[in-house]
């Protein structure tokens, strides 16, 4: 058989029907050629000539084209072609044998396994390709898919690059210093599409799980959440604030943010904030962006809270220094509308300081609980206390009767009117300088006074009015402040327990003689020594308030100025302090007023509380110098009697201040 004839059967047998690569365009422009390097095919012979389907794609390989099959592949030394006997073998082992060619792809940190494992025709055909970079599927993501299943379910969010199959938006499909192939670090991978987020790493206050790694709550690829969470937005949360979850199901009262499809995030940044808590807004814009309306609830309605504040005088004095939060919870509650302490959610309760625990956490207890007072409360008369007239008792008032507990048109947030059942009652209260009054369907009008008591009060707490006729009450147990002198009644016995303390006579012993039931006599003993007695008593006393008063105004400055807010003695105030209780030391007989003042910002009675606490805190430093509490009293003015207009700040600084008289 000639050699023309076996050349024949090869062609019959392989299928393969030869035209002239000259004529063929395809194969002209892919024209390869045997290997002839061991000689074991015929020169005028090309790979292409039984290898066509190798070639036949659009994208070559580079090493095929121009005769370059020997780039690759090398004689085994047996003749080429014979059946199940190789001719040629790869010229290396890979990826040895690409990186002739190509850059070496595992030098870095992190190394595609299909590399490490040395298979890079598990993504790339080794000749020919109908897709680009010779890949052996339509994109790298379907490529991708072939070794990481995901599951994705019809209902599930899906990332974006993922979707549209262009996972190499995010991994390197060889190599990468960053975990999972990332393209760069995964913060900045994700800031170059979610360039808004980006704008929260600015921000002051940032979220750990952000800061650290966007993963922590997002997946990359599909989630059944939306924005890829992993988990619904409440319970992811709850991964770390797993105390409001257990505060949820333990508190009857939630908040109603928490319940709705945004959960935390109506009030919350997930990333990062310039508020504290990662609020969105400032507390008192956040609050009032939903009670800005008024909102009804499962006991009644909430009042439109921003309207209250904007168009009323007075504020009370925590939602402006403070906020709201001093007072609610912001996630959830044991008491009614989401309060922090005890209040009582109906008209009428015990009155006990439990009872009204939120209000105390601000306010002094003694307001309720001390039948007299003179620091607990400015709504006294003298010095009965007039907060424990109204509500002691088993049927205490409720606060909200006569004061509004957010903003008012009136001092003290004393409403204008209030419900008594049915019935819309108006309150007619009126403002003096040391006092008041107060007019509703209660009683008629009645005044009171902090400095002249209007009304005496028995130890039995029984009122009477006081009358310059002092016949007309000679049958009860009290001195009148408008007589001068001590009146002894020869018909009754008046002892220490009934005897009512007289502000302008009783309580001070430079004007009066305290009358016991041990040094009461006859009334016709006393009248024989009364000129000698009075006349020798009046000069001892005027002489030491003559020298008292020449030594205190030696003293020179008597007043403690305060810093903005604050009740702290400033350092430099000691020397002063000092001063006073070294003049107290001298004069036995004496008594040193405290008198405390602020400026008027803010609530009244945040200033009354801010004034006391001044008066009380220069108190205590005389009490550590060895001053007895008997030789002190406080008065305490807040925002009345200035010393200097509240209209600058210079004005401002100056009354906050505490003075020291004489008494």
């Amino acid at each position: 058989m000639n050699l023309s004839f076996k050349i024949l059967l090869i062609y019959l047998s392989t299928g393969i029907i030869y035209f002239s690569p000259i004529k063929n365009n395809f194969f002209k422009k892919n024209d390869i050629t045997y290997s002839t390097k061991n000689k074991t095919t015929l020169d005028d012979k090309k790979c292409s000539f039984c290898h066509s389907d190798k070639i036949k794609f659009e994208y070559l390989h580079s090493a095929s084209e121009d005769n370059g099959c020997e780039n690759c592949h090398q004689s085994t030394g047996e003749k080429h072609p014979r059946s199940n006997i190789k001719g040629f073998e790869l010229a290396d082992k890979t990826p040895a044998l690409c990186n002739n060619c190509h850059e070496p792809k595992s030098d870095k940190q992190f190394v595609h396994s299909q590399i490490s494992k040395s298979v890079c025709i598990s993504c790339h055909s080794p000749h020919g390709a109908k897709y680009d970079a010779l890949l052996i599927k339509a994109s790298p993501t379907d490529i991708c898919k072939t070794c990481h299943k995901f599951t994705i379910a019809q209902t599930d969010v899906v990332h974006a690059p993922f979707e549209i199959n262009t996972c190499q938006d995010c991994h390197d499909s060889h190599q990468s210093d960053e975990r999972n192939l990332l393209v760069m670090p995964k913060s900045e991978l994700c800031f170059s599409c979610h360039d808004d987020i980006k704008n929260f790493t600015s921000k002051k206050n940032q979220h750990p799980p952000f800061e650290e790694d966007c993963s922590n709550c997002h997946k990359p690829h599909n989630s059944k959440y939306e924005n890829l969470l992993t988990e619904n937005a409440q319970n992811l949360c709850f991964t770390c604030h797993d105390q409001i979850q257990t505060n949820i199901k333990t508190n009857k009262n939630i908040h109603s943010p928490l319940t709705d499809k945004k959960n935390c995030s109506n009030c919350h940044s997930p990333h990062a904030s310039d508020n504290s808590k990662m609020l969105v807004d400032n507390e008192r814009n956040l609050c009032l962006s939903c009670h800005n309306k008024e909102i009804s609830i499962s006991n009644g309605k909430i009042s439109n809270i921003k309207e209250k504040l904007e168009t009323n005088k007075y504020i009370h004095s925590v939602i402006l220094s403070e906020n709201c939060a001093v007072c609610h919870n912001p996630h959830t509650s044991e008491n009614q509308n989401l309060l922090k302490n005890k209040f009582p959610a109906d008209e009428y309760v015990t009155a006990n300081a439990d009872n009204f625990a939120l209000c105390f956490d601000c306010h002094d207890s003694n307001l309720l609980t001390a039948t007299k007072t003179t620091d607990a409360t400015n709504f006294r008369d003298g010095n009965q206390n007039l907060h424990f007239l109204h509500i002691n008792g088993d049927k205490g008032r409720n606060c909200n009767f006569c004061h509004d507990s957010h903003a008012g048109t009136n001092k003290f947030l004393i409403k204008q009117k209030f419900m008594f059942g049915n019935w819309e009652t108006p309150m007619k209260f009126k403002i003096t300088t040391n006092g008041g009054s107060c007019s509703n369907g209660c009683h008629f009008e009645k005044n009171y006074d902090r400095i002249n008591a209007v009304f005496k009060y028995e130890d039995k707490s029984e009122l009477i009015i006081e009358n310059n006729n002092i016949s007309d009450i000679s049958k009860t147990e009290i001195i009148n402040n408008s007589d001068t002198n001590n009146i002894v009644n020869n018909t009754q016995t008046t002892n220490k327990d009934t005897i009512s303390e007289n502000h302008n006579a009783i309580e001070n012993p430079k004007d009066s003689i305290s009358v016991t039931q041990n040094n009461i006599t006859e009334q016709n003993d006393i009248i024989e020594n009364k000129d000698t007695i009075s006349t020798i008593e009046n000069n001892l006393i005027n002489i030491n308030v003559i020298s008292a008063k020449e030594d205190f105004n030696k003293l020179g400055s008597t007043t403690i100025y305060f810093d903005f807010a604050k009740s702290e003695i400033l350092e430099k105030y000691y020397i002063e302090i000092k001063k006073i209780a070294d003049f107290i030391k001298a004069h036995p007989v004496e008594t040193i007023v405290i008198q405390g003042y602020t400026d008027n910002i803010g609530d009244y009675y945040f200033n009354l509380n801010l004034a006391k606490e001044r008066a009380k805190n220069v108190r205590k430093a005389l009490f550590n110098l060895g001053i007895l509490p008997e030789r002190i009293k406080l008065e305490i003015y807040g925002e009345q009697n200035p010393l200097f207009p509240n209209d600058t700040e210079e004005g401002k600084a100056g009354n906050r201040r505490v003075e020291f008289k004489l008494n």
